[in-house]
């Protein structure tokens, strides 16, 4: 759920968690399918920053992710 801009994720353990800005925005792309790499490579080319900054930033996030038990590890190739 969106509400001003920011993200409500609803988490049956745990209650309501709310993301926003970068967070916000990476969000509804993970869907289950995409790996922190391919991501990376896509938001470093949209936003013209520098791919390693981008997936390290997107592995922080993911991790804080998992441990809050909103996603789970995939690992492998790009992943946690």
């Amino acid at each position: 759920m969106e509400i001003e801009g920011r993200i409500v994720v609803v988490d049956a353990l745990d209650g309501l968690h709310v993301l926003a800005g970068s967070g916000a925005a990476v969000w509804p792309m993970f869907d289950g399918t995409v790996t922190l790499a391919s991501l990376a490579d896509d938001i470093a080319e949209v936003f013209g920053q520098d791919r390693g900054s981008v997936l390290e930033d997107l592995r922080y996030f993911a991790i804080d992710a998992a441990l809050a038990g909103l996603i789970e590890a995939a690992g492998g190739e790009g992943g946690l």
